[in-house]
């Protein structure tokens, strides 16, 4: 129909079944997967593990950044405790392979995964922040560029740097819940930069109102002594 995005297909073909064979000697089990929608939070696919196999079938209109969650329990106090391990993953069209038998899995088969899956194979190599940059201004249009960022955030990129990356990044990019966050995170840093301008505060003290203004930006220098009766 004219004006609707068109779907398409995605498979994601997961296999763990080394790591399932040998943790099942201490008891523990994989029991499921579920894909989520890392903007909003949802669960949009989830599908039982059996035998440390599974495969999960769906359709996307466009690529999207999510989590790909695999639970596994086991018996603690005998009691049934599950945990889940979350690992970040593009949902794209063609057939997504997640190999877990690796001490780092890996996500591979298709165009961002592969990208970001050779990035990660880098990340102990000195240009690794540069690698990131690159890629973030290459897909600053599309998904892959949340977790590149993401990335670099991690990394200690310089703020006024990750906050240029960002602004240069599709709406989609900018608007989602976690590169808000780091945005925010990185202009508090950027306001705290040596040269920048202080942020002012009162406190209230035997009914007296004191400011920091009162004191800073007079030409002289200025000690701030923070203390709590717990210290």
């Amino acid at each position: 129909m004219a004006g609707q995005a068109q779907t398409k297909n995605y498979a994601i073909h997961g296999n763990l079944s080394e790591v399932a064979k040998a943790t099942a000697k201490q008891g523990v089990s994989f029991d499921s997967v579920t894909i989520v929608n890392t903007a909003t939070n949802e669960v949009i696919s989830r599908q039982t593990i059996q035998d440390g196999v599974f495969t999960i079938n769906g359709t996307i209109q466009k690529p999207l950044y999510a989590l790909l969650c695999i639970w596994s329990s086991a018996e603690v106090n005998g009691d049934r405790k599950s945990k889940k391990s979350r690992i970040p993953i593009i949902i794209e069209t063609g057939d997504i392979m997640f190999d877990g038998n690796r001490q780092t899995p890996v996500i591979s088969g298709t165009t961002f995964n592969d990208m970001l899956s050779e990035v990660i194979s880098k990340r102990n190599t000195l240009d690794f922040t540069e690698t990131l940059k690159e890629l973030a201004i290459q897909h600053k249009d599309d998904a892959s560029a949340i977790p590149l960022l993401l990335m670099l955030d991690d990394n200690m990129m310089e703020p006024d740097v990750l906050l240029s990356l960002i602004s240069q990044s599709c709406n989609e990019v900018q608007n989602h819940p976690n590169i808000i966050k780091v945005k925010e995170k990185a202009e508090a840093a950027l306001s705290q930069k040596e040269g920048e301008m202080f942020k002012d505060f009162a406190v209230e003290y035997n009914g007296k109102t004191t400011r920091l203004s009162d004191y800073v930006g007079r030409g002289q220098y200025v000690l701030a002594d923070f203390w709590a009766s717990w210290c």
